[in-house]
């Protein structure tokens, strides 16, 4: 008798049920969520990802900091990012609508207290207009001089726990990763004093981009190399 996982991996479905595994449900929240990365990369990548419903209907996604407006005003400047930058055009209109209610403008100033009172409040709303379960993503999209500043702010604020038990709070810290290893080390701190180690996600989409792209390249097309990378 044939074993139905192992009939699953050689017909490619256990890789198409990852591929297509939805999250649980929560707040995304984006620091900096005006910027030039969360307007290119960010945001698109969010609505391709609902366009695909890859996304939890019970989702919200809060731009935190910075000038934003209202919410309107927000929703119509992230309209225009996602029509320039998404892989996915024109825009489908249902789903844009569906995904832009969820979408809300909070602005201010990272280092303002206020900000942070502002933001937990908006996210209980959201928790029972929406059902999100209390768990929250926080992406800093933000100058590398605010990194510690936001993480800090949060877990002052409450609007971030780090309790033993849950791991439904999760920062993102996008890169430079401080500047030299001082800093660096500092940075590390500051995360690791407001979130616990399991939930800090420290990330650089560019990494070693090239590098990984050209390896297949790099080892078929050396005679040095081929022979000892043949495994």
């Amino acid at each position: 008798m044939n074993d139905p996982l192992k009939v699953r991996v050689r017909t490619g479905q256990v890789a198409g049920d990852a591929a297509r595994r939805v999250p649980g449900p929560h707040a995304f929240v984006l620091f900096g969520g005006g910027g030039d990365l969360a307007k290119r990369k960010i945001v698109p990548a969010l609505y391709n990802l609902a366009r695909q419903d890859l996304l939890p209907k019970e989702f919200a996604l809060v731009g935190a900091g910075g000038a934003l407006g209202s919410h309107e005003d927000y929703r119509a400047v992230l309209r225009d990012a996602v029509a320039a930058h998404s892989r996915h055009t024109p825009i489908d209109p249902e789903r844009w609508a569906a995904f832009e209610a969820r979408i809300y403008a909070l602005p201010g100033d990272f280092a303002d207290p206020a900000l942070y009172g502002a933001l937990d409040g908006l996210l209980k709303t959201l928790d029972s207009d929406y059902a999100l379960g209390g768990d929250r993503i926080f992406y800093l999209a933000t100058p590398p001089s605010f990194f510690a500043t936001v993480a800090t702010a949060l877990s002052k604020a409450g609007v971030a726990r780090r309790d033993v038990e849950r791991t439904g709070h999760r920062i993102i810290v996008e890169k430079p990763f401080g500047r030299d290893e001082a800093s660096a080390a500092a940075l590390n701190a500051a995360l690791l004093a407001a979130f616990r180690e399991k939930q800090v996600y420290r990330i650089d989409h560019y990494l070693g981009k090239e590098s990984v792209q050209n390896l297949m390249i790099f080892r078929f097309a050396n005679a040095l190399f081929e022979p000892v990378w043949n495994r």
